[in-house]
């Protein structure tokens, strides 16, 4: 069933994908080869520590990390979340925790409940290489994060939602997919819904232009024909890119242009 979002609906999981995005921003290839600092880079947890001991995450949880200015943000476990950063540089500590209200199956909720509640106890952190300990009063590791590989828009996506160029964003019809694969070479391609397309591309850290874009002539009919100029469109009206949680989002300013999966 086709879904219709407003933008006027905003959302507290839209706040903190907002929020994400602005911390989420791509590495460049240059960064991965540097040491990995606190803010700037996405932390993945890998254990949990008590008493000196530490636990593995659990498998099919996923909890991350990452940090701006005063704010701290990522997933939980479960949820999406966003905390205050309360000091920093000497010592870190967060303040209270939002996030979004999603129910999950365990052990997603209580590992995120116990995530949550050790944010709140660390005070002080340290970066070895590609690791990052939170620590507690005592000085004891009681979160341990792997720095995340580096971000690229380069690859194949599929579109999960587009700009329909009248203030508001849908995501595709049933049995129309879109897509876009991103050459290293600066050349982009993919299917509009109804003809294949390609064009160059180019793109900093933070900021992408595409276009002009060429397409074949087929005509198919509607809603194929409307959804791909509308997709074209939002293509090339993006000036900014970022990946938010393993998904691409193409923007110009604020307004998301194109939401991407991977396949």
């Amino acid at each position: 069933m086709r879904r219709l979002h407003r933008v006027a609906r905003a959302t507290l999981a839209a706040t903190l994908l907002l929020s994400l995005a602005g911390v989420a921003s791509a590495q460049s290839p240059a960064a991965s080869s540097a040491a990995s600092t606190l803010a700037g880079t996405e932390w993945h947890l890998v254990s949990t520590g008590t008493g000196g001991t530490q636990t593995p995450v659990p498998d099919g949880v996923t909890v991350t990390l990452q940090i701006d200015g005063a704010k701290a943000a990522g997933t939980s476990g479960c949820n999406l979340y966003v905390a205050p950063i309360t000091s920093m540089d000497p010592g870190l500590t967060f303040g209270d925790a939002a996030g979004t209200m999603m129910a999950c199956p365990e052990p997603q909720m209580s590992f995120e409940t116990a995530y949550l509640a050790a944010l709140k106890t660390v005070t002080d952190y340290a970066i070895t290489g590609q690791t990052l300990s939170l620590l507690d009063a005592s000085g004891s590791a009681v979160l341990v994060y792997e720095a995340a590989a580096p971000a690229t828009l380069e690859g194949a996506w599929v579109v999960t939602g587009y700009n329909n160029g009248k203030e508001g964003v849908e995501s595709p019809p049933d049995g129309v997919v879109l897509t876009a694969d991103f050459a290293p070479d600066g050349q982009v391609s993919g299917n509009g819904g109804c003809n294949t397309f390609s064009g160059g591309y180019s793109y900093t850290d933070t900021t992408i232009a595409i276009g002009p874009l060429m397409q074949s002539m087929m005509a198919c009919g509607d809603p194929k024909d409307t959804v791909e100029q509308q997709y074209l469109a939002a293509l090339q009206n993006a000036t900014g890119w970022s990946i938010v949680n393993g998904a691409l989002e193409l923007r110009n300013g604020e307004a998301l242009q194109v939401s991407f999966a991977r396949p």
